[in-house]
Order: C-alpha cells, then sequence, then structure tokens
C-alpha cells in the first residue's frame, strides 16, 4: 500500500512531510467510519485515547482508528498515516477495475463517467470518429447509421421518407403498394390498410389514406378491373362490389350478371334478393346514376341498352324500380317496368291477376304482366323448349333464346 506519512501536533495541527511505504504494526480499535476530511478522521482519533494512528483514505473517504506499538520518536508527536490508491480512469478511459492503468475508448464508443470499466458503443443514428470521447454525434436530419458503434459520418445513410421501406429503413427505397402506407421515416416494412379499405396510389403515408369508396366511380377506386370494397353514404358496413373499369370509359358497380365475372351484389339478387337490393338502394340513394345491361347469344353477337336514369327503392317500397331514358341497340326491355315492385317466390309484387310471375318464369325480377325480360332466369344454352324460364331479353332474341351472357351495371350520372 502506499501511505503518506504526517506529523500532527497535540493541538492537531496537521502538515504533510514525505510519502513513504510503511508496514503497520497495529491492532485495529475501531469499525471504519466514513467522514468528510482528513480533519475529522484526525477528530475522530483525538476521541479515542487509545488511538495512536490513523488510516485516512482518501477515495472512499473513509477513516480507521488504531493502536500502535511502534515507538515514537517522541512523546508529543504522533503517526498519521493516510492510504492512497491508484487514480480513477478519467472520462473517455476505461480498465477492468475503473482505476489506473487505464485504456482510451476506441472510436465508435464514448465514456462521460470517470472511473468507468467499459465504454458504451455509439447508439444507432449516432457516429464518434475521435478515440477518447466523452458523446457521440447525432446524424444530421433524414439519416442514421445502420447499427451501433459507427465511426464516421459517412456511416448515416439517408433513411426512408414517410410512404417508403426497405429492409433496413435506408436507401435505397420502394413506395408502400396501393392498400398499405407509412406514417413513420426510416421503416422496413408498409402497414396493410384495414379490412374493406384500400389507399388510392402507391407511397401513401397515413392510415386516413386508406378510404372506403362510396361506389366504383370514385377517383381512389384502382383502375383494374376487378371486386372492390365500397361503403356508400347509407350503407351500414362496407361490402365487397364487382368493378369494370374496362367498359364505356369504365367506373360501373355491377349489380347483376349471370356468368362470366365474380359479381357479390348478383349472387345476393339470386339467392337472397332482400340484401342485394338493399346494396343497390344504398348506391342509387346517393345521387342520379345511370344503368348499362349487356347481352351476348352463343352465336357470338352482342347488344347493350342503356339507362340515363336508374334506382331502387328501400325495403318499404319493395325496392320499386325507376328507370327511363333508353339508348341503345338490345331494345328497351324496361319500359314497362318502371315503377314496379321487385317480385320473388315468396312475393309476388307484379300486376298479374292468375299467376304469379317469379314462379312462372323461375327468376326475380321486376315483373308487369310477367315476361318481357327475365336476367334472373334459368341458364340455359341458346333455344329452348321450357316455358319462358330462361335468361331472356325478348326484343332481341324473343321468348325462347336464353342467352349467354348478360350484366346490368350502374354509375354515377354526369
Amino acid at each position: 500500500m502506499y501511505f503518506l506519512e504526517v506529523t500532527s501536533m497535540l493541538q492537531r495541527s496537521l502538515f504533510f512531510t514525505e510519502i513513504q511505504t510503511k508496514e503497520l504494526n497495529s491492532t485495529k480499535i475501531s469499525d471504519f467510519s466514513r467522514v468528510s476530511s482528513l480533519v475529522s478522521c484526525t477528530h475522530l482519533c483525538g476521541l479515542e485515547e487509545s488511538c495512536d494512528l490513523l488510516i485516512y483514505d482518501q477515495t472512499d473517504e473513509t477513516c480507521q482508528l488504531h493502536k500502535t506499538t511502534k515507538e515514537h520518536d517522541d512523546g508529543t508527536r504522533k503517526k498519521i498515516y493516510i492510504e492512497r490508491k491508484p487514480p480513477y480512469c478519467v472520462a473517455g478511459f476505461y480498465s477492468s477495475t475503473g482505476l489506473a492503468p487505464c485504456t482510451i475508448c476506441e472510436a465508435g464508443s464514448y465514456q462521460a463517467t470517470p472511473g468507468s470499466k467499459s465504454c458504451t458503443p455509439c447508439e444507432v443514428g449516432s457516429y464518434q470518429a475521435s478515440a477518447g470521447s466523452l458523446s457521440c454525434t447525432v446524424c444530421r436530419a433524414g439519416t442514421s447509421t445502420l447499427t451501433r458503434g459507427s465511426t464516421a459520418p459517412t456511416d448515416c445513410n439517408a433513411l426512408c421518407v414517410a410512404g417508403s421501406y426497405s429492409s433496413t429503413g435506408m436507401d435505397p427505397c420502394s413506395l408502400c403498394e396501393v392498400g398499405s402506407y407509412q406514417a413513420t421515416v426510416g421503416s422496413t416494412s408498409c402497414t396493410a390498410c384495414g379490412a374493406l379499405t384500400s389507399t388510392l396510389t402507391k407511397g401513401s403515408t397515413a392510415p386516413t389514406d386508406c378510404n372506403v369508396h362510396v361506389d366504383c366511380g370514385e377517383d381512389s377506386v384502382p383502375k383494374k378491373s376487378g371486386v372492390y370494397n365500397i361503403k356508400p353514404e347509407g350503407a351500414a358496413e362496407p361490402f365487397q362490389v364487382y368493378c369494370d373499369q374496362d367498359t364505356d370509359g369504365g367506373r360501373w358497380t355491377h349489380t347483376n350478371n349471370s356468368q362470366g365475372k365474380i359479381d357479390p351484389i348478383y349472387q345476393l339478387i339470386k339467392h337472397l334478393p332482400d340484401e342485394g337490393n338493399l346494396k343497390i338502394n344504398a348506391i342509387t340513394s346517393q345521387g342520379p346514376y345511370e344503368l348499362r345491361i349487356d347481352l351476348a347469344d352463343f352465336e357470338g353477337d352482342t347488344r347493350y341498352a342503356h339507362y340515363s336514369t336508374f334506382s331502387v327503392g328501400d325495403v318499404t317500397t319493395d325496392y320499386q324500380l325507376t328507370v327511363r331514358g333508353y339508348s341503345g341497340n338490345a331494345g328497351d326491355c324496361l319500359v314497362r317496368k318502371n315503377g314496379m315492385k321487385f317480385s320473388t317466390y315468396d312475393k309476388d309484387n307484379d300486376l298479374a291477376e292468375k299467376v304469379e310471375c317469379a314462379a312462372l318464369h323461375h327468376g326475380a325480377w321486376w315483373y308487369r304482366w310477367c315476361q318481357q325480360c327475365n336476367l334472373n332466369g334459368i341458364y340455359k344454352r341458346g333455344i329452348y323448349s321450357s316455358y319462358r324460364d330462361g335468361v331472356t331479353w325478348v326484343p332481341w332474341k324473343g321468348f325462347q333464346y336464353s342467352l349467354k351472357t348478360t350484366s346490368m351495371e350502374i354509375r354515377r350520372a354526369v
């Protein structure tokens, strides 16, 4: 141990004389006490009659009192020893004990606390090029490091901006796809929109970009035909429809389709007419809509009928049809259907007195005096012999020809 020999007068007037190495021949007479200074330790020694020696630890500020058998130079002097430990490592240095000898912290790390046993790597988003540093430098705005312990400003790479991502969160980045978004800078993935919602374009930056469309005519609906989610203004919850973006400028919402396309509303009209008609009512209640009907036979010919005004009432009206303004080349098969209520097997709303048109024609439709058009009839192949129960459009192919494909679709009128 290293000791500082100090001579103390009986009046406790202290002064330092020399630094020596001493072997203590003493017997401890009290546990160590924590004190604030050498003067305080000396005072404790003075209170002990048998205290001939004290050891004051400068590092821990502790005081130990001893009785020594060592001969004094004279009866008026006492030997006072102060233990001195090796110095702490200063900030920016470290050792396994925190005491000298110390090693400088390497570049890419720092240490701000004296007496440390290790250095701390710079966190992600910072770097340090110099050894022996007390802190790390934060990367400039919009950039970050990839890992801890970076040593140069060139390690700070550009982060992916909001609306984009990469496997590292840094350049090169890709835009979030349609149907997803990312609000955070430096992201490694994008967040998918919730069920029945979608974004309009790539690179969306907020969950509010995930819209629910009111119909297929909105700009936010992708321009590729397919099944999408809409929520008309009067609907209780979103539902799926088939959007036709290819026919006559696109933006059409399918409401009926005999064959070929996946058409959620048609399936409801066919099997759950109330639910299907409620969805059409929710769409057409938002404003003026037009109707387009496309027809095809088994010989490869096609026709269409266009109506400038179309809507379906709610359940209290039995889904009453409003339709007018015909144009096209298929013939006007709906001219006598305007104002009619929807008829099904279990709900006869036609004007025929002796028959129920829905049962007679095996369909569900806005019948007046039974069949003129029967787009929800039984699917057959061309000419058939049973009584008027096929998928028919009488002005074009007559009563006994069942069409290959038909479709009804609506679009907000301009």
